[in-house]
């Protein structure tokens, strides 16, 4: 691959990336969609943002798989439209809760195409400290992306939270460029030079890792869909609070992406570990804030947390892969494993905190349950960590493949 050619699959991938993760929009919006349908229960209300995951976990399944049998790019251009469709329906037809959950799920759909179809185009075109510093700086512009939304959606929630949805027509311009600049791609074949099928199948370590970051994300993402509603209960701050420490979040996310590649040159293994024990350090100083500081701190360790799994899901899965057929299934099956848990994880998390708490749960209750699901995975990682770099040695050299073949 040329060094232009390169640069030109780079420029697309982190396009696609800042619109990638643009369903965390709807976090800013959870207290206000609260007091426009007071009727609606607390879970109810944070159903609006994960049914985003909801409509994400089958497109999310099947794009890997897809990506074995047809080209990449028409994938990924409909999954650019169907953010911009979702985003258009509430401004169309509103004033129902349930218009909003329809919406979700056509964005999350959208997403479901883009996540798991970058990384698997990373991984496929990058080898060594390049594939490193791609899956950082991946991390980083869908934080990136994530932070200059959030960041616009607290200001633009004052004029009415429904004109928060206009911004999803930032997919309008990454469309276009997507459409000009990521390479066509050919059809995947289906068979060697021999005439024998390819077949296709995923080492069980994948599986494990898979079963871990699903619980994992049930106990990070209380931070997202419950951070609107703590604030709101404590009186520690509003819509605006909230929208600044989810940009904080996004913009450590940035950060941790940034710094990805030389981070993980040091913890290989141990940077699944290392991202929980972030999220822990996050809940807890937001669990016993006494003023917003605390919260804004709490929420930038949360930051590390996301920008640090997303990248370390990828640097996982290069290690234990042995063949570029096996990284876009992996992939997309570590990506609905994560899905799982975000969807998973209000009625988890709420479930587990009635049991301790009773039936009158708070947002501080939740948030300590989410604590402890994060304490627990840190220990978990770390286990599994020493497992995996006893397993598989020093990262293997990975096949380059051209844009014309992406």
């Amino acid at each position: 691959m040329s060094k232009e050619s390169k640069l030109t699959l780079k420029f697309a991938i982190l396009t696609i990336a800042f619109v990638a993760t643009s369903n965390t929009i709807a976090s800013v919006l959870l207290a206000d969609i609260a007091k426009a349908f007071p009727e609606a229960s607390m879970t109810a209300i944070q159903m609006v943002m994960t049914f985003g995951m909801i409509g994400a976990f089958p497109i999310t399944f099947l794009a890997g798989f897809l990506a074995t049998r047809i080209r990449k790019k028409p994938m990924i251009l409909l999954g650019i439209f169907m953010i911009f469709a979702g985003g258009l329906l509430p401004i169309l037809i509103r004033g129902s809760l349930m218009i909003l959950y329809i919406s979700a799920i056509i964005i999350g759909a959208g997403q479901g195409f883009l996540l798991p179809l970058i990384s698997t185009i990373i991984l496929e075109s990058f080898s060594g400290e390049e594939q490193n510093s791609m899956l950082g700086l991946n991390s980083a512009v869908q934080n990136g992306g994530a932070m200059v939304l959030l960041l616009l959606a607290g200001f633009v929630a004052k004029t009415g939270w429904i004109n928060v949805y206009f911004l999803y027509f930032f997919s309008i311009p990454a469309f276009i460029i997507v459409f000009l600049f990521l390479p066509r791609g050919e059809v995947p074949r289906l068979e060697t030079d021999t005439g024998t099928k390819v077949k296709i199948s995923i080492p069980w370590e994948i599986y494990v890792t898979c079963v871990l970051g699903f619980f994992f994300f049930v106990g990070y993402v209380t931070f997202a869909i419950s951070i609107s509603l703590f604030l709101d209960a404590t009186g520690l701050g509003d819509a605006t609070s909230t929208s600044l420490a989810m940009t904080l979040n996004t913009g450590f996310g940035v950060i941790a992406g940034l710094i990805f590649g030389k981070l993980v040159e040091r913890l290989k293994f141990y940077i699944i570990s290392f991202s929980a024990l972030c999220a822990v350090l996050g809940f807890v100083l937001i669990y016993f804030a006494p003023n917003i500081i605390w919260v804004y701190i709490g929420a930038a360790f949360l930051g590390l947390t996301f920008g640090l799994s997303g990248a370390g899901g990828g640097y996982v899965i290069s290690r234990i892969t042995t063949s570029p057929e096996q990284i876009g299934p992996s992939f997309s099956l570590s990506m609905t494993f994560t899905t799982a848990g975000v969807i998973a994880s209000p009625f988890i998390v709420n479930s587990v905190t009635q049991m301790w708490a009773g039936t009158n749960v708070s947002p501080q209750d939740v948030f300590l349950t989410g604590m402890a699901i994060e304490l627990v995975m840190t220990i978990a990682y770390f286990m599994w960590a020493t497992y995996l770099t006893k397993s598989f040695p020093e990262h293997k050299t990975q096949i380059d493949v051209s844009p014309n073949e992406t």
